[in-house]
């Protein structure tokens, strides 16, 4: 998902890369009823703002894809970065479940 690669490279960019020795990314994601649910957490330094919530964040890569989820799903959607208590960051993202249904393909023979 296009929406997903501008978060794990910020979890890279802010997160592991600065930090001595190994990090670590999870990416986590479940559906709940008519909503999907995704976390990408990485470790890294405790952030100044460990105790607070961001809902509008203005990093670019966030900014970015706030705006792609907004085309997409108008104000159908939540992406928020918080510092849980633990030092790691992560953002989370809900978004409605939509079901991809491929249409089967035809062999087109000459």
């Amino acid at each position: 998902m296009k929406i997903l690669q501008p978060l794990i490279e910020n979890a890279v960019k802010h997160g592991i890369s600065r930090v001595p020795g190994e990090g670590r990314i999870t990416i986590r994601g479940y559906r709940d009823r008519d909503r999907l649910k995704m976390f990408v957490r990485n470790t890294g330094e405790k952030h100044p703002m460990s105790e607070t919530v961001d809902t509008g964040a203005t990093g670019i890569g966030l900014t970015n894809t706030r705006q792609r989820l907004n085309t997409l799903y108008g104000s159908d959607f939540t992406l928020s970065l918080d510092w849980p208590q633990d030092g790691d960051c992560q953002v989370s993202l809900d978004l409605p479940y939509q079901r991809n249904v491929r249409e089967e393909s035809t062999l087109c023979e000459y």
